[in-house]
């Protein structure tokens, strides 16, 4: 999968060969893959989130938008897999390195649940490729 499009298959080129990293929850009706995100010093696993068009590769949930960034609020509409939402988030500059690949972005910080891990968002798919195979239990951004 990147952002363009998905490919399923036995003819698909594969490299990955990382242990794949699951979430669920909901009883197990929600899951998401989780890939190793580095940014602003902090080290993380983060949740893949295809559904989520962000312009920002990472996403993270605050209880209340950080003071030292409230000059540059701004009120955003989104398009997501469930419709469009308005939300006030503050962006923030920087360097992420996401599975072992560096990419220059920004962090959107948005008011949610503190204790949900960050989110990447198909901006994370720019210029990359996601491969998962559940079955043999890998999954890596190449």
């Amino acid at each position: 999968m990147n952002e363009h499009e998905m490919t399923f298959g036995p003819d698909v080129p594969f490299t990955c060969r990382r242990h794949t990293s699951q979430l669920s929850s909901i009883s197990g009706f929600k899951a998401g893959l989780l890939l190793p995100v580095t940014y602003e010093g902090k080290r993380s696993m983060a949740i893949m989130n295809t559904g989520e068009n962000y312009p920002e590769p990472l996403v993270i949930d605050v209880a209340r938008l950080p003071n030292a960034l409230s000059g540059s609020r701004k009120q955003q509409k989104i398009e997501t897999a469930s419709g469009t939402k308005q939300e006030e988030g503050v962006t923030r500059t920087a360097t992420l390195q996401i599975d072992g690949h560096l990419a220059h972005g920004a962090i959107r910080y948005r008011i949610g649940k503190p204790d949900q891990l960050p989110t990447l968002t198909m901006s994370a798919l720019e210029g990359r490729t996601l491969a998962f195979d559940l079955r043999a239990g890998i999954a890596c951004l190449d």
